[in-house]
């Protein structure tokens, strides 16, 4: 109807006046704003389901969890967890307290992609403890060698020697800068079965003996 007669359009219409007078589409809603709630009681800006009072989130069963999209945690922050507590920054499955790591089934590594180590820092390890910065098999506090059964040799390649220094040995025990093979606690020579010479000259008579 045309509005140039407001008062008569109020008199032949009354559903207009009324649209006029309420100017609201309503059905079963009262005082919500902005929302679009099933159940909810006292939620702002929020598509929930069953939570009560959390803020810019999408969850299912948790209370009070900021920022997360969480399953089972409570009072986890910034995470993707399935059954961790209290975990900051890390995808973990059943670690509990650490930091920035991905780990299985270890507790309290850092920065380590370990399997079964604890404490371990900065090395790939399988079955090592305490090693750093070497990649051992079966050796314990090794520093910078590549071993395979050796205990506490630094600086060299060694088989089955202990405690030797600076030397490509094979069977010999504490000698220095020489290749033996046999021989034990002999320095810079290269004997074979003779020890001791001794040179007794007097009067242009000299006697050998050797022992």
């Amino acid at each position: 109807m045309d509005a140039k007669y407001p008062i008569l359009d109020n008199l032949c219409y009354p559903d207009l006046l009324r649209r006029r007078l309420t100017n609201d589409k309503n059905e079963e809603n009262i005082s919500n704003d902005n929302d679009r709630n099933e159940e909810n009681i006292s939620n702002d800006n929020d598509g929930n389901e069953e939570n009560i009072s959390n803020d810019n989130d999408r969850n299912e069963v948790n209370i009070s969890n900021d920022n997360d999209r969480n399953e089972v945690n409570i009072s986890n922050d910034n995470d993707r967890n399935e059954v961790n507590i209290s975990n900051d920054n890390d995808r973990n499955e059943v670690n509990i307290s650490n930091d920035n790591d991905r780990n299985e089934e270890n507790i309290s590594n850092d920065n380590d992609k370990n399997e079964e180590n604890i404490s371990n820092d900065n090395d790939r390890n399988e079955e090592n403890i305490s090693n750093d910065n070497d990649r051992n098999e079966k050796i314990i506090s090794n520093d910078n060698d590549r071993n395979e059964e050796i205990i506490s040799n630094d600086n060299d390649r060694n088989e089955e020697i202990i405690s030797n220094d600076n030397d490509r040995n094979e069977e010999i025990i504490s000698n220095d800068n020489d290749r033996n093979e046999e021989i034990i606690s002999n320095d810079n020579d290269r004997n074979e079965e003779i020890i001791s010479i001794i040179i007794i000259g007097k009067n242009d008579i000299f006697i050998i003996i050797i022992v």
